[in-house]
C-alpha cells in the first residue's frame, strides 16, 4: 500500500530496525487470522480483535503477521497473535454486544474502536470491567482522555489539531469561517474547542448529520446563505469553509453542491479546509464530481503524520485495498498491546487484562523496570518512531512539534484526481 494513496516523502533520517523472518498463517472465512503453530509449543496465544468502524483492516492483518514473524524468529518465544476483525456500527451502543460476544470467544484485548463516537459507546461497558483493554490508534476526541479508564490512545487528541487547522486558515487570510461539523463525539468535540478558542473567527456553525450526511441538502443551502452574506460584507478572500466530516459525509454534501449551479457558484467562491476525517481518503478523489469541486476550492486537510522510517516506509509499500489514515498508529498499537501482554509473563495465560492496563504505559515509555525477553525491538523502533503515553490521560504525549501534514486534492494530466502533500511538519 501507498498510505493515503501516495508515497510518504523522506524528509527525516530513517531509523533502522532489526530484520524479521517470514512465517506462514491462514485467514479463515470469518476473518480469523491464525499463525501456523505446527512447529511450536502449544499455547502462547495472544487474542486481539480489531473493532473496525472504518477501514484499516488490511494494515491490522499486516501488523499481526509482522508481529508473528518476529516472534517466530526468537527461539525462546512461542507467543503469537490470534486475531479477529469485527465491523462495528459507528457510535452505536450495539458495539457492546460485539465486545461481549468476543469476550465469550476469549478476546479481552482490542485494537479500537477507531472512531471517537464508537469508543465512547464501548466505554459505557468496558470501563466497568477490569478485564478488557481498548487501545485505539485514531479516536481523538478530547472527552476520551480519562485517567484510569479502559481506553488507551496511541494518537494525539484534539486539543492539538484545532490550532493546526485554524492557524492554517488564518495564515491564508481567512478571518471569517463557516464551520460545518459532523454530529458525533469527534465532530462536536472539535466544534467546541474551535468555537471556544476562535470565537472571533468562526462566524457560523452548521451540523452535518452522521453517518452519511442525511441532511446534506439543508446544510448546503444554509452554508451558501451564510457564505454569501460573509462575502458581501468582507469579500471572498477573507472567507473560508471548514468541513470537519468523514469521507461519506463529505461526498454526500459535495455531490449536492456540485449538482446545483447556484450553490456551487457561491460555495465555490471561497476556499475550503478539512481535518483528519478527510485527509487522503480515496472516496473523495474517486468521485470525479466531488473531486473536481474540492480541487476548485483548493480543499486541503491535515492529519497526524510522523517522520518516515524503515517501518512506516515498509507499511507504505504494501498494496492495501482500504485507506489507512492512522495506519502507522494502528501498526504500533498491535505491537504495543502484544508486547505488554507477554512482558514478565512466561506462561501468558495467567496474565489478566487488568495487569496489562497497569503495565501498558510503562511499556510504551521504555519498558523501564520490566524485563522484556521476547522482543527484537526497543521503544522507538516502530512505525511512529519514539513516543510516550501520558500517565495522566493514558494517551500519546504531545511532542514539541506536533507531527501533522497537510494534503490537497489536485487534478492529474489525465483528468483524474489524487492527493498530494503541500505542507509538512514531521521532523521533531
Amino acid at each position: 500500500m501507498k498510505l493515503l494513496g501516495i508515497p510518504t516523502p523522506v524528509v527525516c533520517a530513517v531509523v533502522a530496525v532489526a530484520a524479521v523472518l517470514s512465517i506462514g498463517g491462514v485467514t479463515t472465512e470469518d476473518g480469523l487470522f491464525i499463525h501456523d503453530t505446527s512447529a511450536q509449543t502449544v499455547g502462547g496465544e495472544i487474542k486481539i480483535a480489531l473493532l473496525s468502524d472504518f477501514e484499516h483492516k488490511d494494515v491490522f492483518d499486516y501488523a499481526v503477521s509482522e508481529y508473528n514473524r518476529e516472534q517466530a524468529s526468537i527461539t525462546s518465544s512461542n507467543y503469537h497473535i490470534v486475531s479477529k476483525t469485527v465491523d462495528v456500527p459507528a457510535g452505536n451502543p450495539a458495539i457492546i454486544d460485539d465486545i461481549k460476544r468476543l469476550e465469550e470467544e476469549g478476546f479481552k484485548y482490542f485494537i479500537g474502536p477507531l472512531a471517537s463516537s464508537s469508543a465512547a459507546a464501548a466505554k459505557v461497558y468496558t470501563d466497568n470491567t477490569t478485564d478488557i483493554v481498548l487501545l485505539s490508534p485514531s479516536s481523538t476526541a478530547v472527552s476520551l482522555g480519562i485517567p484510569g479508564d479502559s481506553l488507551f490512545r496511541l494518537v494525539l487528541d484534539d486539543e492539538v489539531h484545532p490550532s493546526i487547522i485554524m492557524n492554517r486558515i488564518q495564515s491564508d487570510g481567512r478571518e471569517h469561517v463557516v464551520l460545518i461539523y459532523r454530529d458525533d463525539t469527534w465532530g462536536v468535540g472539535l466544534h467546541d474547542t474551535i468555537t471556544r478558542d476562535y470565537v472571533d473567527v468562526v462566524a457560523h456553525t452548521i451540523q452535518l448529520h452522521s453517518p452519511n450526511g442525511s441532511n446534506a441538502d439543508k446544510v448546503a443551502m444554509e452554508a451558501a446563505a451564510r457564505v454569501g452574506a460573509l462575502i458581501s460584507s468582507h469579500g471572498a478572500d477573507n472567507v473560508g469553509v471548514l468541513l470537519l466530516a468523514f469521507d461519506h459525509d463529505t461526498v454526500a454534501l459535495v455531490r449536492h453542491i456540485a449538482s446545483d449551479a447556484a450553490l456551487a457558484s457561491t460555495l465555490g467562491d471561497v476556499r475550503w479546509y478539512g481535518g483528519d476525517g478527510t485527509a487522503g481518503q480515496s472516496e473523495l478523489v474517486d468521485n470525479l464530481d466531488v473531486a473536481a469541486f474540492l480541487s476548485s476550492v483548493r480543499f486541503d486537510s491535515s492529519k497526524f503524520e510522523v517522520a518516515p522510517n524503515s517501518v512506516n516506509l515498509r507499511i507504505d509499500a504494501q498494496e492495501f485495498v482500504d485507506d489507512a489514515t492512522y495506519g502507522d498508529n494502528l501498526y504500533d498499537a498491535v505491537f504495543l498491546l502484544a508486547d505488554t501482554v507477554i512482558i514478565n509473563d512466561e506462561e501468558l495465560a495467567t496474565n489478566p487484562a487488568s495487569t496489562v492496563r497497569s503495565l501498558i504505559i510503562d511499556v510504551a515509555n521504555g519498558l523501564r523496570d520490566h524485563d522484556h525477553r521476547h522482543s527484537l525491538r526497543t521503544v522507538g523502533d516502530g512505525a511512529l518512531g519514539a513516543y510516550e503515553l501520558d500517565p495522566r490521560s493514558s494517551d500519546m504525549e504531545v511532542p514539541p512539534r506536533p507531527p501533522f501534514e497537510v494534503y490537497e486534492i489536485f487534478e492529474k494530466p489525465d483528468g483524474s484526481f489524487d492527493w498530494r502533500i503541500i505542507r509538512a511538519n514531521v521532523c521533531r
